[in-house]
């Protein structure tokens, strides 16, 4: 259970470096870098921005790998993120 914080607790990312690649859902091509903070480090948070990103002006279906690099030069990938970006609606005028 990913959910469950006694089986899944949060790691530590002091010294760490977060990014983020998108891609359509069921792709290996990436779309686009999103920029990502480590937020609280100890805890483990972080913030990916997406109010610059290109990719979301195009409805669909997306996902999102985060990889994090350790400072022992360790890089681990996690399950992919998805997103699904709907149209938006239009301002009658």
């Amino acid at each position: 259970d990913k959910s469950g914080s006694t089986v899944w607790p949060p790691f530590g990312l002091t010294g760490c470096v977060v990014a983020a690649l998108v891609s359509r859902l069921g792709d290996t091509v990436g779309l686009e870098a999103i920029p990502c903070f480590v937020s609280q480090a100890v805890s483990g948070e972080v913030l990916i921005t997406l109010q610059q990103a290109v990719f979301i002006q195009d409805a669909g279906l997306y996902q999102i790998e985060i990889t994090v690099d350790f400072p022992q030069g360790q890089q681990t990938v996690y399950d992919m993120l998805q997103l699904d970006v709907r149209e938006r609606i239009r301002n009658v005028s």
